[in-house]
C-alpha cells in the first residue's frame, strides 16, 4: 500500500536542537516497519536544514504526525506535500513551537494570450 507523494521541505532546525533532532531520527530508524516514514528518512543539513535523499516515493502517511513532532524544533519554515494526482498541503511553522496547517487555493486567473486572438 501507500500513496506517492512529493516532500518539499523548506524549513530549519533551530541551531541548539540539531544534535537531538539526528538522534530522533536515528531512533525512529530503529522502529523498522513502525517508523514515522518521513522522521525516519529525513536528513539534516549541517546548518540544520531538513532534506530528503528521495523526496518523491511511496509513503504510508501523510505528514501530519511529523509535523507535529517537530514544531518545537523548527526555527521557522515550511514543509509542503504533493499527492501523486497533484493535490498539495503543508505546514508552517512560526518558530515558537506551532504549526498551522497551509490552505491552497485554485482558480483560474488572468488570461494570457492577447486578447481577441480567437481563443
Amino acid at each position: 500500500m501507500g500513496y506517492y507523494i512529493t516532500v518539499l521541505p523548506a524549513l530549519r532546525i533551530k541551531e541548539e536542537y540539531i544534535d537531538a533532532v539526528r538522534r530522533l531520527v536515528e531512533l525512529e530508524r530503529q522502529k523498522g516497519e513502525e517508523q514515522n516514514q518521513f522522521l525516519g528518512e529525513m536528513e539534516l543539513s549541517e546548518s540544520g536544514d531538513v532534506e530528503y535523499d528521495e523526496p518523491r516515493r511511496k509513503w504510508q502517511e501523510t505528514g501530519e504526525s511529523f509535523a507535529r513532532k517537530l514544531a518545537s524544533f523548527v526555527k521557522e519554515g515550511i514543509l509542503e506535500f504533493q499527492g501523486e494526482e497533484g493535490e498539495r498541503w503543508g505546514y508552517e511553522f512560526d518558530g515558537k513551537g506551532n504549526v498551522y496547517c497551509l490552505e491552497y487555493v485554485t482558480r483560474r486567473g488572468e488570461k494570457l494570450l492577447p486578447k481577441g486572438d480567437g481563443n
